[in-house]
This record gives C-alpha cells, sequence and structure tokens, in this order.
C-alpha cells in the first residue's frame, strides 16, 4: 500500500509539472500579484489539486473485478475508430476539432475517454477536463458545474471566469455519456453545447454517447465509431486479463479456431471478458452460445466471493441464485415475445413485477432490477434505458424458460403489460 502510495504521488507531481504551462495559459491571471508576476505556491497547490483529480480518472471498477478499482491502464486495450488508420494515442490523433464518440453497451466508450483524458494530461499541452454528464443537477448548467470542478483545484476560479478560461484554447473537456442525460433536459444542455461551439472554436470537445441520441445530430460536431473488436485486440486484452500462460494460450486458440457463432459474440471488450470468466468459472471453452451461458449466471453472480472461502454475499433482493435465475428467464421470455430489446426503468419494473407474480415471489421488483443489472450484469443500464449486453443473452434466456416448462403445463401466454 505505501509503495503504491509513493508511485502515485510520484506520477502525481510528475503530472502537475506537466500541466503548469497550459495552466499559466488558462488560468494564469488567477494567480497573479502583480503584472507578469505569479503566486506560485497557490499555482502549485492547485496543480497538485488537478493532478490527483485526473489521477482519479484512472480508477474504475470492473465486471472482472467486482468490488475492486483498479487503473485503466491495467487491463486497457487501444480503441480503434472508423475512419481512423492510425492507433489512437490521442484526441488529436482522431480530431482537432470537437466530436462525437459513439459505441454500443459494454464496447468501453467511458474507459476510452478517461484514457483520453489522461494522455492529454500527460502531453502538458492544454488542461483537461472530464466529466460525467448524468451527474448534472436538475436545474444546473454545463457551465456552472464545471466551473464549480475547476473550483475544486482553483478556490480563486468563480463561473465569470469560465468565459476567459475557455477562450485561451488551453481546455479540453471530455464529456462522458450524452446519453445518460433526462430527456426533459437535452434540448437545454445541446444548446449550451452548441452555443459554446459558437463562442469558444479553440476549446475542443469530445462527447461520448450509444447510437442514435441527439448530439449526433448536431451540426457543430463530427461523429466518429468506435470499432468492434478483431482478434488482435482480443488476444491483446486476454494478455491483460490472464497471465498464465497455459491458460492465456488456450483462450486465443480457442477465438481462434471458434465458428461464427462465437465471433460474433465476442466484438466487444465486455463479451471477451466474459468469455474469459466463463472458462475461469468453469475451466470449459465454449464452443458456441450455449455453452457459453449455460453457466455464466452462476459464474457472474458469484464472482465477488471466490476470495473469501466460506462467505457468500446476500442479494439484494433476498432471492437465491435459482429464485433471481428464474426469474431472469421470464423476464426474458415476455421481453422477448413483445419484441423488446431496450427497455426504460418503468417498463423493466412493470415486467419485473409480473414476473414476481407469476411466481408468487413478494420481493421488492426494483431490488431484483438492480441484482440483475449491477450484481448479475446480463443486463446493464446503458444511457437512460436497460438492454441486453448481447441480443443472444435475451434468445438463450427465453429458450431455457420455455424449456423448463412442466410439460402439461406450459406457460407460453403474456401478460399485457
Amino acid at each position: 500500500m505505501l509503495l503504491t502510495g509513493a508511485v502515485a504521488g510520484i506520477a502525481g507531481m510528475k503530472l502537475a509539472d506537466e500541466l503548469k504551462e497550459p495552466a499559466k495559459k488558462a488560468f494564469g491571471w488567477l494567480f497573479e500579484k502583480g503584472k507578469n508576476k505569479y503566486d506560485e505556491h497557490k499555482l502549485d497547490k492547485a496543480l497538485n489539486n488537478l493532478s490527483d483529480k485526473i489521477i482519479k480518472v484512472t480508477k474504475v471498477k470492473t465486471i472482472y473485478k467486482g468490488d475492486d478499482s483498479i487503473d485503466l491502464q491495467g487491463f486497457y486495450v487501444p480503441t480503434r475508430v472508423e475512419g481512423i488508420n492510425t492507433s489512437v494515442n490521442f484526441v488529436t490523433d482522431i480530431s482537432d476539432k470537437s466530436i462525437v464518440l459513439e459505441g454500443t453497451v459494454g464496447q468501453g466508450k467511458s474507459i476510452f475517454m478517461r484514457y483520453l483524458t489522461v494522455q492529454e494530461a500527460n502531453q502538458g499541452q492544454r488542461i483537461p477536463l472530464f466529466y460525467e454528464l448524468r451527474r448534472l443537477d436538475e436545474n444546473d448548467t454545463l457551465t456552472n458545474a464545471l466551473s464549480k470542478q475547476i473550483n475544486n483545484w482553483i478556490t480563486e476560479f468563480e463561473i465569470t471566469d469560465f468565459d476567459r478560461a475557455a477562450k485561451t484554447g488551453s481546455l479540453v473537456l471530455f464529456l462522458d455519456g450524452f446519453d445518460e442525460v433526462p430527456h426533459n433536459k437535452v434540448r437545454k444542455l445541446l444548446n449550451e453545447i452548441e452555443g459554446w461551439c459558437e463562442r469558444y472554436p479553440k476549446m475542443q470537445l469530445i462527447i461520448s454517447s450509444r447510437p442514435e441520441a441527439d448530439i449526433q445530430h448536431s451540426n457543430y460536431l463530427k461523429v466518429f465509431k468506435l470499432s468492434e473488436y478483431r482478434f488482435y485486440e482480443q488476444s491483446l486484452l486476454i494478455d491483460k486479463l490472464v497471465e498464465e500462460r497455459e491458460s492465456n494460450s488456450l483462450l486465443k486458440q480457442a477465438i481462434k479456431d471458434s465458428n461464427m457463432e462465437i465471433q460474433e459474440l465476442l466484438q466487444t471488450p465486455l463479451m471477451v471478458t466474459l468469455f474469459v470468466m466463463n472458462y475461469r468459472g468453469s475451466l470449459e471453452i465454449p464452443t458456441n452460445q450455449h455453452e457459453f451461458y449455460k453457466n455464466l449466471f452462476t459464474i457472474l453472480i458469484s464472482r465477488h466471493d471466490k476470495t473469501k472461502p466460506g462467505f457468500k454475499r446476500e442479494s439484494n433482493s433476498g432471492l437465491n441464485e435459482l429464485e433471481l435465475q428464474e426469474v431472469f428467464e421470464e423476464f426474458c421470455f415476455i421481453t422477448f415475445s413483445m419484441d423488446i430489446l431496450v427497455f426504460d426503468d418503468s417498463k423493466a419494473i412493470e415486467v419485473i413485477k409480473e414476473c414476481l407474480n407469476n411466481q408468487n415471489i413478494r420481493e421488492n421488483p426494483r431490488m431484483v432490477l438492480y441484482d440483475l443489472s449491477k450484481n448479475v450484469c446480463l443486463i446493464l443500464k446503458d444511457g437512460l434505458d436497460y438492454t441486453f449486453i448481447h441480443k443472444s443473452i435475451q434468445e438463450f434466456y427465453y429458450a431455457s424458460f420455455i424449456h423448463n416448462q412442466p410439460g402439461d403445463h406450459p406457460r407460453f401466454c403474456v401478460t399485457a403489460i
């Protein structure tokens, strides 16, 4: 722990030094005592605070590690962007204009945004600000929210200073998750962003979103799509996740030899991670979708407890593993029958409530949804909605539900919801 803290401290000092010149350009007047003279002590303190904030951007929780936050460099695989033929190490490798990065569920949009933020800081030419748009308060503006963020490390900074800093061209904003902005706030936020593009042409904006969000229709930003994984990226991610040489080689060879059914599954970092977790949990290499999914529910629900002998985590809903899986199977049956792959919160709760009623279970549907999306992770919150991590998840558990019905009393009717 001491060593980790020392390494982080060294990294923070190096980062603070790299950011000194762009900080002077963007905020120099805040540290002036007199003409062309800076209060170096205040500047250094602000830079140390900023470097701490940027280092925290690299700490993330993943489905693979569960409860533990880890440094993204430990598992990040270079993301390819459609239409860009070079390796993307900095956002300027994509464009020097304001852009939207578009990706589907499990494709690593947020990880890519965090990576680019830290890379921008290490380059030492501009001050990167990373902000999760889902954190924007109901009646707040983005200008005010970012001003508060800057004020956290420069206490002299006020919202009236934002205009001056934005015009310098020394800020680059990484705004993560436009699709997570509530519908009633989208138009206001989009107007503010487009206003920035007009008033501050030197300030680059990088905005992440899933497909078909309103931001993609703006004339002020060009859309770039994240590319699907090829074997090269799959192999690099396995290198990050699996240190044992024999298992590492076995998994890579299995992907090479796999049929189209498996290859179509492993096109995102999330699905490759599940492929690795599947092998670790069952010590079997899945050769088709049925084998991929047959033990996955058990592996995912128990992954937090593998390093704790004798410990078994209670679900938030109070359901045991079998009960939770049966609810999920019926959930897949109902949503598949209704031709719904993406659903909002209210629809998810209604369907879960229907499943609980059918199975005579009196538990809180909200807690069941939490278990399915946060603990099992076979459905994930994607923006404002929930969606299956892959459409084949829904198909497999739909079929499993039908298969498990008593022969004389199949329950194939769906109550209108």
